[in-house]
């Protein structure tokens, strides 16, 4: 049982790591909806939730003919 905990840890993390990293491309390109940091608790459970589902949207739609920038703000 270990050894599949361990390998579900490992796939969350990476999972984690792949969603970061897409985030900040965005950041860099300047597409993604937010510009500040969450100021209240409200606002940094609904980043966290736009961050999961706008990250799974793009692994799973990656050759969407709409821009980036459009399809982040209109998830927003």
């Amino acid at each position: 049982m270990g050894a599949v905990h361990n390998e579900a840890k490992t796939a969350h993390l990476l999972s984690f790591a792949r969603q970061k990293n897409l985030i900040q491309e965005w950041k860099s390109e300047g597409v993604y909806p937010y510009s500040a940091g969450p100021v209240e608790p409200a606002q940094a459970v609904e980043r966290e939730m736009f961050d999961e589902v706008a990250t799974r949207i793009a692994r799973r739609l990656p050759g969407v003919s709409q821009s980036k920038k459009t399809t982040l703000r209109l998830l927003r």
